[in-house]
């Protein structure tokens, strides 16, 4: 793999094994094809355009990364993403 940020390139190389999952950043939306995959826990309520909703808690660690993803309904729907650095949310 390569990856380039900030005018600097890095090359790493990784071992693929069953259940890996590669993703090119930490946009949200691409947390939703591991929905499946994590057993959701802890019921929450929230609020959705001024509706009442029922969450599902899913944790998840990710190479290191533990994320808390938030998701409603059959399907389920990603509602929210949560990664312990500040400016990612």
């Amino acid at each position: 793999m390569q990856a380039t940020a900030g005018g600097q390139t890095q090359k790493k190389t990784a071992e693929f094994r069953a259940h890996t999952v590669v993703s090119d950043n930490l946009i949200a939306r691409r947390y939703q094809i591991l929905l499946p995959c994590l057993g959701g826990k802890d019921a929450a309520g929230g609020t959705y355009k001024g509706q009442g909703i029922e969450l599902q808690k899913y944790p998840a660690d990710l190479g290191g990364l533990s994320i808390e993803l938030w998701a409603q309904g059959e399907g389920p729907t990603l509602m929210r993403a949560d990664a312990p650095t500040p400016e990612i949310e």
